[in-house]
């Protein structure tokens, strides 16, 4: 089974200039709990996780480039069961889903149970 079913538009995006004093707001304003996708001019530059941020002190101006996590990515057709070994081997919630070499979307832990 693939998980062309299971992608969410549970994120929100950002830009690589954003603020980590933002990204912790988006957190806390939004209820977003998994990750903030961070885009860099419309291309997908990786995700920020709630955890990773509580997880070390980062500085208020600090941007989110120097935050973010580069995941790997899934295809739509890619199998649940090796989108969730992905997930756990990373230690994420949340995995991007491209569309050849655009992102689309992305996959929840929660999507796929």
């Amino acid at each position: 089974m693939d998980i062309a079913d299971c992608v969410s538009t549970d994120y929100v995006e950002h830009d690589v200039k954003t603020p980590v004093s933002k990204l912790r707001g988006t957190f806390a304003d939004q209820g977003v709990r998994v990750v903030v996708v961070v885009a860099n001019g419309g291309d997908f530059a990786g995700v920020v996780s709630q955890a990773q941020l509580l997880s070390s002190h980062h500085p208020p101006d600090e941007t989110a480039m120097n935050v973010v996590r580069d995941p790997p990515i899934v295809q739509r057709t890619e199998d649940v069961r090796e989108t969730a070994r992905l997930m756990v081997e990373n230690e994420l919630k949340l995995l991007p889903v491209f569309e050849g070499e655009q992102f689309a979307d992305a996959v929840t832990a929660e999507g796929l149970l």
